[in-house]
């Protein structure tokens, strides 16, 4: 995405934002929030897109990407236990995801927790035996 056009989404945004316009042009409000939310991650804005995270769990708390998306916003605003609990979150309500379950891998790798990491690569790996991302270690070194 082009500097110029994220902030122009940026500024259509919060104009939209503006006395829930964006009601009358036939958007959700979680919608509207998850949307704005992944725009002001693209422009670096984490925190003012952790507000918008957060409401789309208040009103949808079961959509794992909410807590997904939050959990990246917290490790990129040095919140790395908040980060660890949300991809957790995101984790239990998708298991199936590699991405998710990549992602906590990581954070725990991150804040030390090297034999439940190695837990969550393992599990990983039974579920999708193909994927490098969850090679046990050994198979990685050759």
């Amino acid at each position: 995405v082009r500097e110029g056009s994220t902030s122009r989404a940026l500024e259509i945004f919060a104009d939209l934002d503006r006395a829930d316009k964006y009601v009358r042009r036939g958007f959700t409000e979680f919608d509207f929030r998850y949307a704005y939310g992944r725009a002001l991650v693209q422009s670096g804005a984490h925190g003012l897109a952790k507000q918008h995270f957060e409401r789309c769990i208040e009103i949808r708390p079961h959509f794992a990407p909410g807590h997904f998306n939050l959990g990246l916003v917290f490790s990129h605003l040095q919140r790395p236990l908040d980060a660890e609990a949300a991809f957790r979150t995101a984790l239990e309500l998708d298991p199936e995801s590699m991405e998710i379950r990549r992602r906590l891998m990581l954070q725990l790798q991150a804040n030390g927790v090297e034999a439940e990491a190695d837990d969550v690569r393992r599990v990983g790996h039974e579920i999708h035996p193909d994927s490098p991302k969850f090679a046990p270690a050994r198979a990685l070194s050759r």
